[in-house]
């Protein structure tokens, strides 16, 4: 077996086990029953408001009806209650809306079975400032939703959406920070079965089962805080009147029995899970990160009481969710070694102390590197103290390296406090000189290193032999084989644990780059940030984006090495049309300044915005305002990343830019997966579909396929997507979730490995049927959805060629068959329904290895 499938095996059976004891296994074992309400017996123990009792239980009559129950405040509960009457039918599910208790003559198909929230008896947030945002909403809520029925819709009757607020103190309206809202189903109704319902939540998760069968699954425990709500409800029944921003009705003729509330607490003592550099890890840079992730979340007053960094260096921790980070505000020293301790006074949120003391070491190498591989990374940390002003906005740093025949042009970058960084990538072996200048003294420095052989292929960019395909600096041939994480670079992607899970598992499925934003408008100012904080400052009236957070940028260095350690690379979408129109010009260009700056050395793609035509209908904006940001880019990126733009539902980003210089690929987001690329080939660059099907969210799961294969025989690249991974706050977390489509996309992946596509164009004209990439006379890809005989015209080959089909659904390979070539031959595939056949293509990906063992001989 292979290393990367004995990886793949072992990432599939750790998750499993991660499933076994976080997603199907209860949290808890010592359950205390607090309430205990049978509703059988006429009377309830808690808030009856509506609805009539029944020798079977509670039953609903209208839209308002519910039973309220009030407790402590709880953090780790369980609730479950049985329910009866749920199905098919408009008297259940009227689905009218009302407003101030009339009709509106609109339709209102939401409908809540419980839901449970902080009743606001002392609402001192509202209108507060709290973590420098201000509270408009709520921060606590949870309800479990169900849509209404409406004849011939039935698979959206049988979903819900389980929606969760957890703390969302430093977020700033209803979809904030700390908000979940994931769909779950299908659930089949039936008017006689009675449903067992149960909600459980603690220790950073909450759980939602319906018979006992785990629907979804909410995972907070990066946030640093618990489902605590201070004045705590629960409701069967409606949601009106309620909590604010809740107004959903219960359904109509059910009923409700067996109700039942336990509480469980925690006592289980805080544990470090994850220190970096690493215990006992040597010749570590001397602003190397110092963190460490706690196993729950903890108070953070009695966190900086248990750290010590000896011997001392100047610097401040902060936390954000789980993850203590020193932040330095000097240099460390060189070849020294340093003791990190976490003593047992810390504690978690429920007062549990550590029962162990942490310790660590590490030890820093030179201060000065001496030594680089070719196309690896060569960084110069610089103190530069008495800057006085705004370190972002008004200091510069540049420098100029020389290698035996180039010469790069980079700026450096503000690292935060007195700290700055530049960081370039050398591309050719042998000794390099660098000069550095700016605006504070410290920024003059001039010195050597040596760069030597390596086997690491450089950056990615556009082929010029077939400027249709992109490909490594060394000459090697690189398909796109993208997918989509927006918030890859957030906190709901902690990089110790959900970072490394996730990127290893795409990368084990064959994916080597992915989308995510940096910044951007949804859900709120302070959802933008990760274990270093927001990416901007955060005030009353927004983000301040003279401000900007270094913190954030250094844990995005840490997810980008880790993905180009795997040959994976980012495309780092700069902001979201809506948040671009907040920026001036002038801060939008210098984000985009230091962002080259920092990141232009590692294998990236650029995209200058989601979304970018939203900005000419929504704001009266023009082309020319991404031009200038697109100018700036080339003008500082001395590596010539590949730049784009995200275009809007249904377009394509060639519309303005095809021709432009600076336009590196063409970008679109459209369900015409075939045409529209080869419209687009008359500009000769890459065009990439960029969000054209999410499985598990879009209508037709079958699309992600579909798109795959017929935006690949157009000669251009995908970018897949599964609705809980893309952005887990809307779809959750789960790797397991479209097991059949990830398995499609692995088997699209494993055939276009052995393809040798950078030669083929798209020559639909030679198959009767389905859509045909070839290199006429040596190598044809054929692609039908639709199934059924096909006629290729061989004309331009000699000799027989291999048949293979591939069922694209099951990753089922036929071969064995040969055709002649010289004239237009007929096929039918071995299986009914769709195929791919692939004939002839014998070739070797690798590139040519250097030559070794050669002598350099005096002339005579």
């Amino acid at each position: 077996m292979s290393n990367l499938l004995i990886r793949r095996y072992a990432l599939l059976s750790a998750i499993f086990v991660l499933w076994l004891l976080f997603g199907a296994a209860p949290l808890f074992s010592d359950w205390i029953l607090e309430i205990n309400d049978p509703l059988t017996n006429g009377v309830t123990v808690g808030q009856q408001g509506g609805g009539r009792f029944t020798d079977q239980g509670w039953k609903t009559e209208t839209r308002w009806d519910h039973i309220q129950y009030d407790i402590e405040t709880c953090s780790y509960g369980k609730i479950e209650f049985d329910v009866q009457g749920l199905y098919a039918s408009n008297e259940v599910f009227p689905n009218i809306e009302y407003h101030r208790g009339v009709p509106t003559g609109e339709e209102d198909m939401h409908y809540t079975l419980f839901n449970m929230w902080d009743r606001d008896e002392n609402d001192e947030w509202y209108g507060q400032t709290i973590n420098g945002i201000r509270q408009w909403h709520n921060p606590w809520k949870c309800l479990l939703h169900i849509f209404g029925y409406v004849v011939g819709d039935r698979y959206k009757w049988e979903h819900g959406r389980f929606r969760l607020n957890v703390g969302a103190y430093s977020g700033g309206y209803d979809d904030d920070p700390h908000a979940f809202e994931l769909e779950y189903g299908p659930v089949h109704w039936q008017e006689e079965h009675i449903f067992h319902v149960r909600l459980e939540w603690g220790n950073g998760h909450m759980h939602y089962y319906i018979d006992d069968e785990l629907l979804q699954h909410a995972d907070y425990s990066s946030f640093g805080t618990e489902y605590a709500p201070p004045y705590h409800s629960m409701r069967i029944g409606s949601a009106e009147t309620g909590c604010k921003g809740f107004d959903m009705q219960v359904p109509q003729q059910i009923t409700y029995k067996n109700f039942k509330f336990y509480r469980n607490f925690d006592n289980t003592p805080p544990t470090v899970t994850n220190f970096t550099p690493g215990d006992r890890s040597v010749d570590n840079k001397i602003d190397s990160y110092i963190s460490l992730t706690i196993s729950e979340s903890f108070d953070f007053a009695s966190a900086q009481a248990a750290f010590t960094l000896s011997p001392h260096v100047e610097g401040e921790l902060v936390s954000t969710g789980t993850t203590l980070y020193y932040e330095l505000a000097e240099l460390l020293s060189p070849n020294t070694t340093y003791n990190v301790t976490l003593s047992d006074a810390l504690m978690d949120q429920a007062g549990n102390h550590m029962e162990h003391i942490f310790k660590a070491t590490f030890s820093t190498g030179s201060a000065e590197i001496k030594k680089v591989e070719k196309n690896g990374i060569f960084e110069l940390p610089i103190v530069a103290t008495g800057i006085s002003g705004n370190k972002y906005k008004d200091a510069r740093l540049h420098g100029v390296f020389r290698g035996p025949t180039q010469t790069i042009d980079i700026d450096g970058f503000w690292n935060g406090g007195d700290l700055w960084k530049i960081r370039m990538m050398p591309t050719e072996v042998g000794q390099w000189t660098y000069t550095l200048s700016g605006s504070h003294s410290a920024f003059t420095k001039s010195g050597s290193f040596t760069v030597v052989q390596s086997t690491k292929k450089g950056h990615i960019r556009a082929n010029p032999d077939h400027p249709y395909t992109f490909m490594w600096d060394d000459g090697t041939p690189w398909m796109w084989h993208g997918e989509t994480s927006w918030r890859l670079f957030t906190q709901l992607y902690p990089y110790n644990s959900r970072f490394k899970e996730y990127i290893d598992y795409r990368y084990a499925q064959g994916y080597n780059v992915v989308q995510a934003i940096v910044v951007s408008y949804i859900n709120g100012d302070a959802f933008w940030a990760n274990e270093g904080g927001p990416v901007f400052a955060l005030t009353q009236d927004g983000k301040d984006y003279d401000h900007l957070n270094p913190g954030y940028f250094q844990w995005m260095d840490r997810r980008i090495e880790y993905m180009n350690g795997l040959d994976m690379a980012p495309v780092i979408f700069f902001t979201w049309a809506q948040e671009f129109v907040k920026f001036s010009d002038d801060q939008f260009k210098r984000y985009v300044e230091y962002m080259v700056a920092r990141f232009a050395a590692y294998n990236v793609f650029w995209c200058l915005s989601g979304e970018h035509s939203e900005v000419y209908v929504d704001y009266g904006l023009s082309p020319s305002v991404w031009r200038q940001h697109g100018q700036t880019v080339a003008a500082v990126d001395p590596y010539d990343h590949p730049v784009t733009l995200h275009p809007g539902p249904n377009s394509r980003s060639s519309a303005e830019f095809a021709y432009d210089d600076w336009f590196g690929f063409i970008m679109h987001q459209s369900p015409d997966f075939h045409s529209l690329v080869l419209k687009d080939r008359v500009h000769a660059k890459p065009v990439v579909n960029g969000e054209y099907a999410y499985a598990g969210w879009t209508a037709d799961d079958n699309w992600l396929r579909y798109g795959a294969w017929e935006i690949f025989t157009a000669g251009g690249f995908s970018t897949a997507g599964f609705f809980t991974t893309f952005a887990p706050d809307k779809g959750g977390y789960d790797l397991n979730a479209n097991m059949q489509q990830q398995q499609e996309m692995e088997y699209f992946h494993s055939f276009t490995k052995q393809v040798a596509w950078w030669r083929m164009q798209p020559h639909d004209e030679l198959a009767s049927k389905g859509y045909c990439l070839a290199n006429p006379g040596s190598e044809y890809v054929v692609y039908s959805r639709d199934g059924g005989n096909t006629s290729v015209n061989l004309a331009a080959a000699t000799g027989d060629l291999k048949v293979r089909w591939l069922n694209p659904k099951t990753g089922d390979y036929s071969t064995g068959a040969t055709v002649t070539g010289g004239g237009t031959v007929s096929l039918t595939p071995p299986f009914t329904g769709e195929w791919v056949l692939h004939l002839g293509g014998e070739f070797d990906m690798a590139a040519p290895a250097a030559p070794t063992g050669l002598v350099l001989e005096e002339s005579q």
